[in-house]
């Protein structure tokens, strides 16, 4: 039994256990299965950076697991790699496409690449993101429904957003770029009040009013304990264009989208949840508040409510260069999961319910990394146009105990216990 299988299953058990509505359960299943779809960063090429064959092994595990689609974070190739026979833009997206149809018996899974500084300002000659747009072999697999701020010549891989399905979408996935200044466009602004940030605004507010789950992807992170890139939002690389990063994620936080997804930092990190309220009105860089986040931590026991504010996760697990995590750093608090990329590679897979959105990092390699999560829908949360800034009244405290809630719980927790044996047992026979 795959892991999309197992994820579909979770999602059911909340449902069952009575930490999702009832209503959104039978949801659920008139969208029979849902689907999946991967995203991952900083993939390089099986070059001289990328540890053994960690990022064909990332491909070719995406081959096998055959998600709908996947979404790059940026970061691509990096440079030529005499080993790949990677030598340009559009010989990285041959390249990967045919690592991942090999993998999955000539089955091709839709790859949208988007940009990252080495598609940007650091790319080096050959591998600008223009340079892999204009090569047939790097084609939008959507582009007959992705929608860009101003026209698909000028910004393909660099902004802009897609539904999915094409009928009765679930999900909307919106691709920026900020902090990147690209050979043709230069360095793009999303200030607050902008163009651009109006447009990510619009398609934010425009999906969940169709009530689709929103991921907003943007390759440099907001929030990153790292110890390659994690201060460069406060004296690095971006301090000079870490206002408008602080812009898009307070955007972000505001609207309260399902997911943000990032890459650069080479490692895998999952933050908790993150909200805003009168004790926390902006969440801001390397200073950590604890009232910016909820108690849930993305367990079935405590899953991650739809509509409480975005879970952030960098992906940077492609294949090239790890990076370790900074205990020390200021961003290290928000994060629940924070694991150095040495010995892990691998994508991230998200499984797509009307009920739920459960993620799970795919290891391709011979790390020890694993990691599940679910954002449950919940009919009750507030609407995204209007924040909840005020903690709840003491009223809650002293309303009777809910002992038949409380037993239809646990009897549903028996299911999902029975469920996931089910599983383990069927596994372990097969072996």
């Amino acid at each position: 039994m795959g892991r999309r299988r197992l994820a579909l299953l979770i999602a059911t058990g909340l449902a069952l256990s009575g930490l999702l509505p009832a209503g959104i359960a039978t949801a659920a299943e008139t969208d029979q299965d849902g689907f999946t779809f991967g995203a991952v960063g900083d993939n390089g090429a099986d070059g001289p950076r990328d540890p053994g064959d960690s990022t064909s092994r990332t491909l070719r595990l995406i081959g096998e697991n055959r998600p709908a689609f996947v979404q790059s974070l940026g970061d691509l190739a990096y440079d030529a790699s005499a080993a790949a026979g990677v030598h340009d833009g559009g010989d990285w997206c041959a390249w990967t496409r045919a690592q991942i149809a090999q993998a999955g018996d000539g089955v091709a899974v839709p790859y949208i690449i988007a940009a990252g500084n080495h598609e940007a300002q650091d790319a080096k000659a050959g591998f600008a993101i223009e340079d892999y747009t204009r090569d047939p072999a790097c084609a939008d697999p959507f582009a007959s429904r992705t929608s860009f701020p101003t026209d698909a010549a000028t910004d393909a891989a660099k902004d802009s957003f897609y539904d999915y399905p094409a009928e009765h979408p679930l999900l909307r996935v919106i691709s920026i770029g900020p902090g990147l200044t690209y050979v043709h466009g230069g360095l793009r602004d999303y200030s607050r009040g902008s163009a651009l940030y109006r447009w990510v605004e619009r398609a934010i507010l425009d999906a969940q009013a169709d009530g689709e789950w929103v991921v907003l992807t943007h390759h440099v992170p907001y929030l990153n304990a790292g110890t390659s890139h994690g201060s460069e939002m406060s004296n690095g690389y971006y301090t000079p264009t870490a206002p408008q990063f602080g812009d898009i994620f307070d955007l972000a936080v505001t609207t309260r989208v399902d997911l943000i997804l990032n890459g650069h930092e080479h490692d895998y990190q999952r933050s908790k949840q993150l909200r805003l309220s009168d004790a926390c009105p902006v969440i801001t860089h390397d200073q950590y508040v604890p009232a910016c986040v909820s108690a849930a931590d993305g367990s079935p026991a405590a899953p991650y409510r739809r509509g409480e504010g975005p879970v952030q996760v960098i992906v940077g697990t492609g294949g090239h260069g790890p990076t370790a995590v900074d205990d020390a750093d200021g961003d290290r608090p928000y994060m629940l999961v924070a694991d150095a990329g040495a010995d892990n590679c691998g994508y991230a897979s998200f499984t797509v319910t009307a009920a739920a959105l459960t993620g799970t990092f795919e290891n391709a390699c011979d790390g020890t990394l694993t990691d599940t999560f679910t954002i449950a829908s919940d009919t009750s949360t507030p609407s995204p146009a209007e924040p909840t800034a005020s903690p709840p009244s003491s009223a809650a405290a002293d309303a009777p105990f809910p002992l038949a809630a409380v037993l239809g719980t646990a009897a549903g927790g028996l299911v999902l216990l029975a469920v996931v044996a089910t599983i383990l047992v069927v596994r372990r026979r097969r072996r």
